[in-house]
């Protein structure tokens, strides 16, 4: 879809970085003494176009989460979770979109920023603009 200046085949690589300790996080963990856990779910096969259907199957997802309820220590006494993909951003926008309520970008500011326009008008954010 083309939402990504990188192929998917790129999260793999990632997910293997991280699994290295090669990656900017595994840094971050280091620093502050952290234990980091990677767990890659199926990078073989990637979630559907959400914009065609749905991403993941209700099994699928459920899944998903079972695997990362089971990875969490009952001990840890702090939890940060995370996340990396190709288009994840794309995602993430999608769902903030409709849990909060729109882009926060109202019509013509919204195309413009669409159309990347050269010029774009005074756009103020307000929730929930569409």
């Amino acid at each position: 879809r083309g939402v990504s200046a990188f192929p998917a085949e790129v999260t793999a690589q990632m997910v293997a970085n991280f699994a290295h300790g090669g990656a900017a996080i595994n840094q971050l963990a280091r620093a502050f003494g952290a234990r980091l856990d990677v767990h890659p779910l199926e990078l073989d096969r990637p979630t559907a176009d959400f914009t065609e259907a749905p991403a993941m199957t209700e099994a699928d997802c459920v899944a998903a989460l079972r695997a990362g309820y089971l990875a969490v220590d009952p001990k840890a006494d702090l939890f940060v979770a995370g996340e990396m993909g190709i288009g994840n951003t794309t995602v993430a926008a999608a769902l903030a979109a409709a849990l909060f309520g729109g882009t926060g970008w109202a019509g013509r500011c919204l195309a413009s920023r669409q159309a990347r326009s050269p010029d774009p008008p005074a756009c103020p954010k307000r929730r929930g603009a569409w």
